[in-house]
């Protein structure tokens, strides 16, 4: 019996080669893939491929920030465009509709800036304010129909004349409601007094309630008016002043024209800083190997290894207007077990250290809009758990 299973073993570790799936857990998130093994019988050294498929490689909110602004170039190149890539590139930067967890951040960011003084308010603090003025100014009370009964209220609330009641809101609510669900054909004198005087409002805005309501009407109403994009008029009239701005000597600009030029890099920040709240780069495919050296049990049941491990990495993702590409390669450290369940079959568990992680995040949009950044990422420690089918 002895030999009999000093036989079986040998004829174990006489197979060179295993393959089978794997599943890894990163800062990430968990990646399925395929592992394998390739060795020479009686030499201690093996490699081991690897292919993830959901990998998510690591990239900040700040890098997708500094890619964007890296795009836009300073607007160096904008006066060049054609004229649907300028309005392309307009609306870009301008229409963005957000998230909860942007709209949240946008929300902060406008309270603050409405809470301060306006001989103290920064340049930032400024364009927020004016931003959501302009997003107000543009909205089309159309939409007021496809809003929630509370919406409604908040909305009619922000814009309502100071101390007005809770009553007084209700019924304009109300008025609102049933002037804009009716058709524009067959609206009395009435109900159109009721939206033009909804309009007048808008239009003189000055969104001093804004701070009063709570963080859930805030994040909501950030959201509503952020959905009002520019029409192609409004984008080529934008256009058409910034294209005049940067075509005149830096000396000569009519403090108008900085005022533009000074919009539009605004406009990019914005568009910048707002989509890297919540970014994630998405997630690609990773392939790579490592070079191990391998030991065994005495019992050639548990073979343990170690060794350098490089993994490359890919991953996409759509983020407000833009798409993302990322690339990344890591450097670690890979240490890890396999046990023979059987003859055939084994189980793993192994862990690796990257000690370094680099790359590129390249960001596109309409109008051939592109920047892109480098991606360093910090160390991480990864955890996989394999099976392995052995030949």
């Amino acid at each position: 019996m002895a030999v009999g299973t000093s036989s079986v073993n040998a004829q174990e570790q006489s197979k060179p080669y295993s393959i089978g799936p794997t599943i890894e857990f990163s800062g990430g998130g968990t990646s399925f893939g395929i592992k394998g093994r390739i060795s020479n019988p009686g030499v201690p050294v093996s490699v081991r491929p690897i292919v993830l498929f959901g990998y998510t490689p690591s990239v900040s909110g700040a890098t997708f920030s500094q890619a964007v602004s890296n795009g836009s170039g300073t607007l160096s190149g904008f006066a060049s465009l054609t004229t649907e890539q300028k309005r392309a590139q307009v609306k870009l930067i301008f229409d963005i509709a957000l998230t909860d967890q942007q709209a949240d951040d946008v929300a902060k960011r406008l309270s603050a800036a409405l809470a301060t003084a306006p001989a103290r308010r920064t340049t930032e603090q400024n364009f927020y304010i004016a931003k959501a003025q302009d997003s107000v100014q543009r909205y089309d009370l159309e939409n007021f129909k496809t809003l929630t009964p509370a919406q409604q209220k908040a909305q009619v609330k922000l814009f309502a004349p100071a101390n007005t009641t809770d009553v007084q809101i209700d019924a304009a609510t109300a008025a609102l409601k049933q002037a804009v669900e009716t058709p524009a054909a067959n609206r009395t004198p009435a109900q159109n007094q009721t939206i033009a005087n909804a309009r007048l409002s808008l239009n003189n805005a000055d969104l001093s309630v804004f701070s009063s309501l709570t963080p859930t009407q805030q994040r909501e109403t950030a959201q509503i008016f952020s959905r009002t994009p520019l029409t192609e008029l409004e984008a080529d009239a934008f256009a058409n002043q910034l294209t005049s701005a940067l075509n005149t000597s830096v000396a000569i600009r009519t403090p108008a024209q900085n005022a533009i030029i000074t919009t539009a890099n605004q406009s990019v920040a914005y568009a910048a800083n707002t989509g890297a709240v919540g970014f994630t780069p998405g997630s690609g495919v990773a392939y790579g190997a490592a070079i191990t050296y391998d030991f065994e049990s005495a019992d050639k049941k548990l073979m343990g290894y170690f060794g350098p491990r490089i993994l490359f990495a890919s991953g996409s993702s759509k983020v407000g207007n833009f798409d993302t590409s990322t690339t990344e390669t890591s450097i670690g450290a890979l240490i890890g077990a396999d046990y023979a369940i059987s003859g055939d079959f084994t189980a793993g568990l192994n862990a690796t250290y990257n000690f370094s992680k680099s790359g590129t995040l390249s960001v596109s949009g309409p109008g051939g809009f592109s920047g892109s950044a480098p991606v360093s990422g910090n160390s991480s420690f990864d955890i996989g758990v394999s099976f392995g089918y052995r030949f």
